[in-house]
């Protein structure tokens, strides 16, 4: 008998508890009335987009490589360092090509100097125009020879192409180069792109110049880009469409970041509030729903996406019910309303 007592006393004050978190018909006279604008829910055409995934890419970025073969005598390559555009980034050991400089220069100097003499002695009448001419000539070819061997030589330094970041490097003091060899990778970390392969439904209506909405990184940075490629042919592997939006400067991201574009595939009704009309409580969201009698409850809503047009409400409130326009922080379900523009 004494656990049945209990259990009646249990269920009394479940019941005593519900009827005081719920005011009983005929008791919201009790409650002040408040001066409120209602409005009604609406229903507007939202945009439905397309989520495609990919990946923040540099729009500029390049191999360095050696034009010339020898060991490596000094590399300033370092990644993550910021180089201007012709900086040293490596030098090359070439000792045949820094002698064979140095008889190029002296085969020179005595072409330069046999090509005075024989102009002086033209001056006296002495030598033939064609002794003029062929001294003439040599001369030209030992400066073309000389020339060209500085050129190479020029190679023996492999500088930045373009101002960038040092991203790799793939040699090191002392290692033996090839002509073509990959010394380190440099791109530039002003000018990034978001490149993502799109299916051919949505590739064909993909202009140049056309502007999308793109969140990139963990804390979705959203920003906006600019197709700046459409490949004319689709990837025999997945049978889709590579394209490249040109990121605005100055945004937080890095290369290699994963990201979304929202591509627009049409429009869907929605019913959408104003962002005023709603009051979060902990995990839920609640609307005061006003009903015929100007007596406001709080019902609770879900939302869907966010826009200039308002919140989507995806359950909870219909088009055309009314609501307060705005929640006071400490409202009380059952509150008259006196409506005001």
């Amino acid at each position: 008998m004494k656990i049945v007592y209990c259990a009646l006393s249990a269920a009394a004050l479940l019941a005593a508890a519900c009827h005081k978190s719920e005011p009983a018909a005929g008791t919201a006279e009790t409650l002040p009335a408040i001066d409120a604008r209602i409005i009604e829910a609406t229903t507007t055409d939202l945009p439905v987009h397309e989520e495609v995934v990919g990946t923040v890419q540099p729009a500029l970025q390049a191999t360095v490589s050696s034009k010339t073969t020898g060991r490596i005598i000094e590399m300033k390559a370092i990644p993550g360092v910021a180089v201007k555009q012709g900086e040293l980034l490596a030098k090359v050991e070439a000792p045949q090509l820094e002698a064979a400089l140095a008889r190029a220069e002296a085969a020179l100097e005595n072409s330069r100097s046999e090509a005075e003499r024989y102009r002086s002695l033209r001056d006296k009448g002495s030598v033939s125009q064609r002794d003029i001419d062929r001294v003439e000539t040599q001369l030209r070819v030992a400066t073309a020879e000389r020339d060209q061997i500085r050129s190479q030589l020029d190679e023996a330094e492999i500088v930045a192409p373009f101002a960038g970041r040092i991203t790799r490097r793939h040699l090191d003091t002392g290692d033996l180069v090839q002509p073509g060899a990959a010394v380190c990778r440099i791109e530039d970390p002003t000018r990034l792109r978001f490149e993502m392969h799109v299916a051919e439904t949505l590739a064909n209506r993909i202009e140049l110049g056309r502007r999308f909405k793109v969140a990139v990184g963990p804390g979705g940075v959203e920003t906006e880009g600019t197709v700046a490629e459409v490949s004319p042919a689709a990837d025999t592997g997945s049978r889709t469409f590579l394209v490249k939006l040109d990121l605005p400067a100055g945004e937080k991201m890095l290369a290699g970041q994963f990201g979304r574009a929202f591509l627009p595939r049409g429009s869907r009704p929605a019913v959408v509030v104003a962002e005023s009309a709603l009051l979060q409580r902990g995990q839920l969201c609640y609307a005061a729903v006003v009903d015929a009698e100007n007596l406001a409850h709080l019902r609770i809503v879900r939302t869907g996406q966010r826009s200039p047009e308002g919140v989507e409400i995806l359950s909870g409130l219909e088009a055309g019910e009314r609501i307060l326009a705005e929640i006071p922080a400490d409202f009380a379900g059952g509150t008259p309303v006196n409506p005001s523009l």
